[in-house]
C-alpha cells in the first residue's frame, strides 16, 4: 500500500504569518505601480513655455500707438480656441479685458525671443500664443494672424510665434517676426488696410520705421491706458456765463468782467448770464 506523507499541522498564528507577509508585499507593489504611473503621467504632460515677463504686470492689453482706444483682441471672444483670428476692438477697462479677448502676456522664451501668450477667456485650457499664418515653415501672407498652441523653439514648433519688439522712435514699438525662418522677410504685425474699426483683421506687412515712413497701423504699445477725455477749459475766475439769473445784478462779479448781462429778466422768467 502506498504511503503518503502528511504536512505537519500549523497553529492559527503560524498560518496567518505568511498571509500578512503576502498582503504587505502586494500592497507595496500596488503603491509602487501607482506612483510610477503618476510619475509617467506628470512627465508626459507638455509644460507651458518658460515665461519670463517683459513687464512687471501679469496681464497686459496691447494698444495701437496711433489711437490707444483700439486694442489687439481675439474674434468671437465668447468662443476663443485654437485658430481663432486676431482683430482690433475698442479697448475695454482692464478689469474686463480678459472676458473680451484682450488679455495677453508677452514673455521671453528659451530662445531669447518674444512670444505673446493669450491669457483671456477661452472654451478649453489650451496654452495659446499669437501666431503669424503659417503652413509648415512658410508664411501665408494673404491670411490673418491667429492663436495657435504655444510652440517650443527647441522643437522647431514656434516659427510663426517669435517676435522682436523694438522701439524705433520715441517708444514706438513694432512686433517683427524674427524666427530663423522669417527674420529675413521683414514682416511686422499690423491692422489690415490701416482701417481703425471694430473687428478689423490683423495681418502681416513689410516693417516700417527703419529710415522710412512709419506705418501707424503697425505701431503698438504694451500696457498703458486709454487717453483721458479732454478737460473743459476753465472759466475765468468769477465769470458767471451760463448761470441762471433774474436780473443783471445776478451776473455781476467782484472783478466787473465776464458775462454781466441777464437775458429775459424783464418778463419775470429766469434767464442766463451772457
Amino acid at each position: 500500500m502506498a504511503t503518503y506523507a502528511t504536512l505537519p499541522e500549523t497553529t492559527a498564528a503560524e498560518d496567518q504569518q505568511p498571509r500578512r507577509f503576502k498582503v504587505l508585499v502586494g500592497g507595496a507593489a500596488i503603491a509602487a505601480f501607482v506612483l510610477g504611473a503618476l510619475a509617467a503621467t506628470a512627465t508626459s504632460v507638455a509644460a507651458p513655455p518658460s515665461a519670463t515677463n517683459l513687464r512687471s504686470s501679469a496681464i497686459d492689453q496691447i494698444r495701437l500707438k496711433e489711437d490707444p482706444n483700439w486694442c489687439l483682441a481675439v474674434e468671437n471672444h465668447r468662443t476663443v480656441s485654437q485658430y481663432s483670428r486676431l482683430e482690433i476692438y475698442e479697448c475695454k477697462p482692464k478689469r474686463d479685458a480678459a472676458q473680451y479677448g484682450q488679455s495677453f502676456k508677452p514673455f521671453t522664451n528659451s530662445d531669447g525671443k518674444m512670444q505673446i501668450r493669450y491669457v483671456g477667456a477661452q472654451i478649453d485650457n489650451s496654452v495659446l500664443c499669437v501666431s503669424a499664418p503659417m503652413k509648415g515653415y512658410e508664411y501665408q501672407k494673404k491670411d490673418s494672424f491667429y492663436l495657435d498652441d504655444c510652440g517650443s523653439p527647441a522643437a522647431g514648433t514656434a516659427a510663426g510665434e517669435q517676435f522682436s519688439y523694438y522701439h524705433s522712435n520715441g517708444g514706438i514699438g513694432t512686433f517683427k517676426l524674427n524666427s530663423r525662418a522669417l527674420e529675413s522677410q521683414d514682416i511686422c504685425m499690423k491692422v489690415k488696410d490701416g482701417k481703425l474699426k471694430d473687428r478689423q483683421a490683423i495681418v502681416g506687412a513689410k516693417c516700417t520705421g527703419n529710415g522710412g515712413v512709419f506705418d501707424t497701423a503697425q505701431l503698438w504699445t504694451i500696457g498703458g491706458s486709454a487717453p483721458r477725455p479732454p478737460t473743459p477749459a476753465p472759466r475765468p475766475g468769477g465769470q458767471k456765463c451760463g448761470d441762471i439769473c433774474f436780473r443783471d445784478s445776478d451776473c455781476l462779479t467782484s472783478g466787473g468782467f465776464g458775462c454781466t448781462r441777464c437775458s429775459s429778466y424783464d418778463v419775470g422768467a429766469h434767464g442766463t448770464c451772457y
